[in-house]
């Protein structure tokens, strides 16, 4: 439901999603939600670094950030 696992999401330290709520910005239950993050500076030997921080209850389990897919393209 929405309102239920809301999240912030960072790439390589900089927040590009916050307060993200999957459900609510979806418009139902299992409908896709597709974001795209431009100017994502990476060289050789540094590694992607995606991270999520829960904004609900660390303890549950439903609460927990989503994630079902990434797809990397070289600007």
């Amino acid at each position: 439901q929405p309102g239920e696992r809301v999240f912030d999401v960072s790439v390589q330290g900089r927040t590009v999603l916050a307060d993200f709520d999957p459900a609510a910005t979806s418009g139902g239950r299992l409908r896709p939600v597709v974001h795209e993050f431009r100017g994502v500076r990476l060289d050789a030997k540094e590694p992607l670094v995606v991270e999520f921080a829960s904004q609900g209850p660390s303890s549950d389990p439903a609460a927990a950030p989503i994630l079902n897919g990434i797809e990397l393209v070289l600007e």
